[in-house]
């Protein structure tokens, strides 16, 4: 810091791409801090140094910080950018990574900064790697294309479709998800996301992708093949190319998504700047077709597997020991039986007791606990299969449940079938479906603090924009998204629930009098409930055959994939209401 003239350094968890999972080469907070959680903010002085984290992360924070070197802030209270100003004095310089924040963000701050008299300071040397001796290398795993009768799309509509939805020259493109939606690409460079570490810069008039990263991944097929529509160049190279466009041009760009770094290219090159919103955003949401029916494919393999797991868990409950962490295994391997297995989509919760009530809880096996005795046991987790990406909560109970649990688990039930039969006009968006899956917690003064709801890719990222269902998802739901529908209610200390499946999108083929086409949702996860859980008297007619109708199709699509022992547990399972 004082090689570089600066007073403070922020350090947000983050990498140059917004990525919600950084590669192990990005975690520079956790290599500073000690803290292991997905989301927080560290601002080092020359004299104190704090941490910033949200509630999820309270507990695990104080365990994993040093309280002797930082202190412990709420960054939902107590936002990282306000500590540092409060901390400073007048004319102090607050130092940063400027690939690290977004265009919006880089100007927030630096606006705060200067009401404060603070400069805010671009660093091109990052001041953790200069100093994190054995921090390891940007990954670079083999890219492999996707058929075209997986994704709809061939990447000459795509680039099409795109290019005609933008008005610059050139568009800039640094989200990982929306590079990978472009080239019909994918990697394993981040975990729990098929993406590669890249940029891409789209040439509107010739149609053609320049995309930096490692061409060392890249077979010669795969480079005959892409060579028409994509030019490779080295990850490094962005700077120089943007270096070498005419300044007469103007490029287009979404300020929520991209780097300061890459705008202060854009600008130093002389290039006009366009904001615009990533316009592949909406259309990677809106799934086509075969990507739909990709999407279909991949959760009845999931759901075959989940119902094996679920099978042996029933089986072996309380006959041998299990733990939170034990059985994550076992789920693997379940899922790992399909050839199209690419691995998890997120870190498993597997929380039992008082842990299903941590509502991102993440076992670790020194403090796992063992799964006896009586409670509920709820596992969220999710696969990425080449046809598409599944996220999927099932709660399940373990001995004997109370009338309370019962109670609990089939208002949330409630909710679920609620959210899942909703008939909607278009333009309606998140926000307004919400409340139908609280409707009933929020009758007997109970609620859940999270959303309800979230996109998700097509064998991409498990939460994926720009829609949602949750009081502040504003963006309009349309036909073709995949969206979870997970309520839940969260006991502190005693237990946890929340039933999540993944909906698609459908239009209904009515018409609204005013003219509006109607939507509503085609649930695609295919796992039983838990019958045990339900309450029937607590349940309307429309309910059961819900639930029924659910447990028919559950059974027609996943048995034939099931040998004895998990194929009598799914017929049992799945019997009528």
């Amino acid at each position: 810091m004082t090689r570089h003239g600066v007073d403070g350094y922020y350090i947000p968890m983050a990498d140059a791409h917004q990525n919600e999972y950084p590669s192990e080469s990005a975690l520079r907070l956790r290599w500073l801090t000690a803290f292991t959680g997905s989301a927080g903010y560290c601002v080092v002085l020359k004299k104190k140094a704090a941490v910033f984290v949200d509630g999820r992360y309270t507990l695990q924070a104080k365990k994993q910080l040093d309280a002797s070197l930082f202190k412990q802030e709420d960054y939902t209270k107590t936002p990282p950018i306000d500590w540092a100003i409060e901390s400073l004095n007048k004319g102090d310089v607050l130092g940063y990574d400027p690939t690290l924040l977004t265009i919006r963000q880089q100007r927030t701050y630096e606006k705060k900064c200067q009401e404060k008299n603070i400069a805010f300071k671009a660093i091109a040397e990052n001041l953790i790697d200069e100093i994190w001796q054995d921090q390891p290398a940007l990954p670079s795993t083999d890219v492999f294309s996707l058929e075209v009768s997986l994704v709809g799309q061939t990447t000459e509509q795509k680039i099409k479709a795109v290019a005609d939805a933008v008005k610059a020259d050139y568009l800039l493109i640094s989200a990982l998800d929306s590079i990978a939606w472009l080239t019909n690409m994918r990697a394993s460079d981040i975990h729990a996301s098929p993406v590669f570490l890249s940029y891409a810069i789209l040439d509107v008039s010739h149609k053609i992708i320049h995309l930096f990263t490692d061409e060392n991944r890249f077979s010669q097929t795969l480079k005959s093949k892409i060579s028409k529509t994509i030019k490779l160049h080295e990850y490094n190279g962005l700077e120089d190319f943007i270096e070498r466009l005419s300044d007469k041009k103007t490029i287009a760009l979404d300020i929520n998504e991209t780097s300061s770094w890459c705008e202060n290219a854009c600008r130093q090159s002389g290039l006009s700047i366009e904001e615009i919103t990533n316009p592949i955003a909406l259309k990677k949401a809106c799934k086509n077709k075969e990507e739909q029916d990709s999407i279909k494919t991949a959760h009845e393999l999931d759901g075959a597997a989940l119902s094996k797991f679920f099978a042996w868990f029933d089986e072996v409950q309380n006959k041998q020991d299990m733990t939170e962490t034990s059985v994550e295994e076992v789920l693997y391997n379940f899922r790992a039986e399909a050839n199209s297995f690419q691995g998890v989509s997120f870190d498993p919760i597997s929380g039992f007791a008082e842990n299903g009530a941590v509502i991102h809880y993440r076992a670790v096996e020194k403090t796992a606990l063992k799964i006896e005795g009586n409670g509920l046991y709820l596992l969220d987790s999710g696969g990425q299969y080449i046809y598409g990406t599944t996220d999927l909560t099932r709660v399940v109970v373990v001995g004997t449940p109370t009338q309370e649990m019962i109670e609990a688990y089939t208002l949330v039930l409630k909710g679920h079938i609620a959210l899942a039969s909703a008939v909607f006009p278009e333009g309606t968006n998140g926000a307004q479906l919400d409340v139908l899956a609280r409707q009933y917690l929020w009758a007997k003064g109970m609620d859940y603090a999270h959303g309800t709801g979230h996109g998700v890719g097509m064998f991409l990222n498990v939460h994926e924009g720009p829609a949602g269902i949750s009081p502040r998802s504003l963006e309009p739901i349309k036909a073709g998204m995949l969206l979870s529908n997970e309520p839940g209610y969260y006991k502190e200390g005693e237990y946890g629930i929340r039933i999540e499946n993944l909906v698609l999108v459908k239009e209904t083929g009515d018409i609204l009098e005013d003219g509006r086409k109607t939507l509503c949702f085609e649930t695609v996860s295919l796992v039983p409930f838990d019958r045990r859980l339900i309450d029937t008297a607590l349940l309307n007619d429309m309910e059961i055959k819900w639930i029924n109708e659910y447990h028919a199709n559950v059974k027609e699509k996943i048995l034939p994939q099931l040998k004895e022992e998990a194929a009598n547990w799914l017929i049992e399972n799945t019997k009528a209401l």
